[in-house]
């Protein structure tokens, strides 16, 4: 179960990473399902295999809603590929920001984390790490850019760390669900706001 627990965190990790360097939309779905796949090996840890599953598919169904939007509003993708590309090129959301930046926040991550772990004694280190790295990579997702789309991922990234934090203190199915409904709402507004988006464009 120790195992799982870290490819997990390695898992997200990874992905997370994945998700601030990628500049195509469809990689960015694929990092952001497979980051809800090391969420799941983090939660199974500490929580039934049926929660863990809940909170795998309500990942999987948030990105489906944002990935059938972008696929079905060509204008859309085909923006948010271009925007990306401009931003790479312009620091401070340049590659080498981004990258200086990441490995920052990895290093005070790897410093404060196992302090932290006092304050919650009954939380595994893989999951302290885990939780950590999402919350600091989501917000540092939703500071490098304007993009409604990279925001909506950004945000749902930090909810996730939350979640794992919070759910390892806290076994409540109620909690469950409420961050479940969230994520869902979170989705929901992303696709409400990149339909807008394509709306404006093709005026």
């Amino acid at each position: 179960m120790e195992l799982l627990s870290w490819s997990g965190m390695v898992i997200v990790g990874l992905t997370s990473i994945g998700l601030l360097i990628s500049h195509n939309w469809r990689y960015s779905i694929l990092f952001f399902a497979l980051q809800y796949v090391g969420i799941f090996l983090l939660i199974t840890s500490y929580r039934p295999i049926e929660i863990a599953g809940v909170i795998l598919l309500t990942g999987w169904v948030s990105g489906i809603v944002l990935g059938f939007v972008l696929l079905s509003e060509q204008s859309v993708s085909l923006s948010i590929s271009t925007d990306t590309e401009q931003e790479a090129q312009i620091l401070p959301s340049g590659k080498t920001f981004r990258f200086f930046t990441i490995c920052l926040v990895l290093l005070a991550i790897w410093a404060l984390t196992p302090n932290m772990e006092t304050l919650a004694p009954g939380v595994g280190q893989a999951q302290f790490y885990g939780s950590a790295i999402l919350i600091s990579l989501g917000m540092l997702q939703v500071s490098l850019t304007t993009q409604p789309f990279r925001v909506i991922l950004g945000l749902l990234t930090f909810l996730a760390g939350a979640e794992i934090i919070y759910d390892s203190i806290e076994n409540s199915v109620l909690i469950t669900g409420l961050f479940s409904v969230v994520n869902l709402c979170l989705a929901l507004v992303g696709a409400y706001l990149l339909i807008i988006h394509s709306t404006e464009i093709k005026q």
